[in-house]
């Protein structure tokens, strides 16, 4: 592992918990098991949350867009993708993902400029001639 990595390594943890809270708050609590991360948060000592009552009542389809909403850009771009693959997606989920691309909630972009300064480890200004913190479009990470 290059030295370089270590930081984003570091990153990736500290991320892994708010996605199993998120798994955890929309009734996934079970995919968090298979895969074993939840007895790896049990060993960091993070708590893990039960699911969120007002969501129950949600079909598993729509949970699922949520819970890739509230995890942010990357997450719903992979939900994106999902919904162009009728081959690999039952078509109930593919409706609800599609309101993906174009329907989704925006992303807030207070904090944008400085999180991509600590991407990148640089001004954004000495990097790009010009940098618009207005978002293109809710639903595109372009």
């Amino acid at each position: 592992m290059a030295l370089t990595s270590v930081p984003q390594q570091f990153r990736n943890l500290a991320r892994l918990p708010q996605i199993v809270r998120v798994l955890f708050k929309y009734g996934f609590g079970d995919v968090a098991s298979r895969i074993g991360v939840d007895s790896a948060l049990h060993k960091l000592k993070t708590r893990v949350f039960n699911v969120d009552p007002r969501f129950t009542a949600l079909t598993t389809e729509q949970r699922i867009k949520l819970a890739l909403e509230e995890l942010g850009p990357t997450f719903v771009k992979l939900g994106q993708v999902m919904a162009t693959r009728p081959d690999l997606i039952p078509m109930s989920l593919i409706v609800e993902l599609r309101e993906l691309q174009d329907k989704v909630k925006p992303f807030d972009t207070s904090g944008i400029r400085a999180l991509i300064e600590a991407e990148i480890g640089r001004p954004v200004d000495e990097v790009f001639s010009e940098f618009d913190e207005q978002p293109l479009a809710a639903a595109s990470i372009a």
